[in-house]
């Protein structure tokens, strides 16, 4: 007995040492440039990626500004090339992890963001929940380089601007790995949020709003933060928002709708071996302001909810006509709608999709219910 229990504390001290080891990578955060962000151009001279970082030098950030970021740009024949340049530039490891925002120029997103994909793809330090913007300006550089108006850290900012748009329904939030997941799927192209530097009175701030339509890996259009409202409801993602409602032939009369809920179902329906759509919306709103002096009574609560109705209507079937006509992009993913109901009849149009994507019938049919109008029951009116 006394022997096993020698054993047995040998065994534990031998064992101490595998168990209670370091990490075999580590290393001090004081060498690390903690990278939160990074914008993607091209060099049209030499067609060189140039890759533009932010990162958090520990090294500089003082104990009061834990926050503070540098913002740093490299060149290379390819993205993994620019990213060792990097490593040269700064003197650190850059440690991609944080990394929360990647900015990509109109002009890479039109050649193809493949080798972005590859590199995010591969690399296990990437975060694959990083979000994807697309540059409205003449290179995605100058929207990280600028100064940021709300947080120490432009990255965070442009993040914090996809978070905060959940109450506004005016851009898609897509991460890497559903941008990827759309690239993969039958039926369904990618899409990605945009965004662009404007003058607001004497300073330039970052606007987002709006979406980028890809076909495969390529960017082939855009839509307004308007027309991206309409687009999210086909998808069913639409969170929060307004609907703005012209009431009567004055144009002055409008009413604002805050939306609190809202389902789509996307129907497909197969007749004499053709298919088409159903989108069936429901949607939840309440008056948020009202430009008009009729909406008192009862019935005109239900002639602004049938008159709401039908502007979405009409609205959301034009986005889609405009897209079908213009784009050739499946971006609202019917063809995988079609597929999962019928995989036979997908499976002999998937080669043709793309013209049978541009003649295909949608039908859309809203349904606005009013359920309240704030903490005022009638509009305010003053005496003549």
């Amino acid at each position: 007995m006394k022997k096993i229990k020698i054993l047995s504390l040998v065994f534990v001290i031998l064992l101490n040492p595998l168990i209670l080891s370091g990490c075999w990578n580590y290393k001090e955060l004081s060498d690390l440039g903690i990278m939160t962000g990074l914008a993607i151009d091209k060099n049209n001279k030499d067609n060189n990626f140039i890759v533009t970082f932010e990162i958090i030098d520990f090294k500089k950030t003082a104990q009061k500004d834990p926050t503070k970021s540098e913002i740093f740009q490299v060149e290379g024949k390819t993205l993994f090339d620019a990213a060792n340049n990097a490593v040269k530039l700064v003197g650190m490891d850059l440690f991609w992890s944080h990394a929360e925002i990647v900015v990509i120029s109109e002009q890479v997103a039109r050649e193809g963001i493949l080798p972005i994909l590859d590199l995010i793809a591969r690399d296990h330090e990437v975060r694959d929940d990083m979000h994807i913007y697309i540059s409205k300006n003449r290179t995605a550089s100058e929207i990280l380089m600028e100064k940021p108006i709300a947080n120490l850290v432009r990255s965070f900012e442009l993040k914090s601007m996809i978070d905060k748009d959940v109450n506004l329904s005016e851009i898609p939030h897509v991460a890497f790995y559903e941008f990827l997941k759309a690239l993969i799927d039958k039926g369904i192209e990618p899409t990605a949020a945009t965004v662009i530097n404007e003058f607001n009175i004497d300073k330039i701030t970052a606007k987002s709003g709006g979406m980028a339509l890809f076909d495969k890996d390529k960017l082939v259009g855009f839509l307004d933060d308007i027309n991206t409202k309409y687009f999210l409801f086909t998808r069913n993602l639409i969170k929060g928002g307004l609907l703005i409602v012209s009431v009567g032939s004055n144009p002055k009369d409008i009413v604002t709708l805050q939306i609190y809920k809202s389902k789509t179902k996307v129907k497909p329906l197969f007749k004499n071996g053709k298919a088409s759509i159903s989108l069936n919306i429901e949607t939840e709103v309440a008056i948020a302001e009202d430009a008009t002096t009729e909406i008192k009574t009862k019935q005109a609560i239900i002639k602004l909810q049938n008159e709401a109705a039908t502007q979405l209507e009409n609205n959301i079937s034009a986005m889609i006509k405009n897209v079908q006509q213009n784009y050739d992009t499946d971006v609202f993913g019917f063809g995988n709608a079609i597929y999962e109901e019928n995989p036979k009849y997908f499976d002999k149009v998937d080669k043709n999709w793309k013209e049978e994507f541009k003649k295909l019938p949608v039908s859309v049919t809203a349904t606005i219910k009013i359920r309240g109008s704030g903490a005022l029951s009638n509009k305010i009116e003053t005496e003549d």
